[in-house]
């Protein structure tokens, strides 16, 4: 049996504090998002998308607001 394991990112909320997107901060050196695809892949996750704001590089699913 085989299993597929995936992974998405949220991205695009604002810090309450900084007013920017929590995912272009800095943890260890390295934005949040950045660590964050690199640890699901490490844990085998492909794909590894981001979804809300912005791609930050990463494929991308766009999260529209509903009508």
């Amino acid at each position: 049996m085989t299993s597929t394991l995936g992974a998405m990112i949220l991205t695009g909320g604002a810090s309450s504090r900084m007013g920017v997107d929590k995912a272009t901060q800095l943890w260890e050196g390295i934005a949040a998002v950045e660590r964050v695809a690199a640890l699901a892949r490490a844990v085998g996750a492909s794909p590894v998308v981001t979804v809300g704001g912005r791609s930050h590089g990463l494929p991308h699913v766009r999260d529209e607001p509903a009508l």
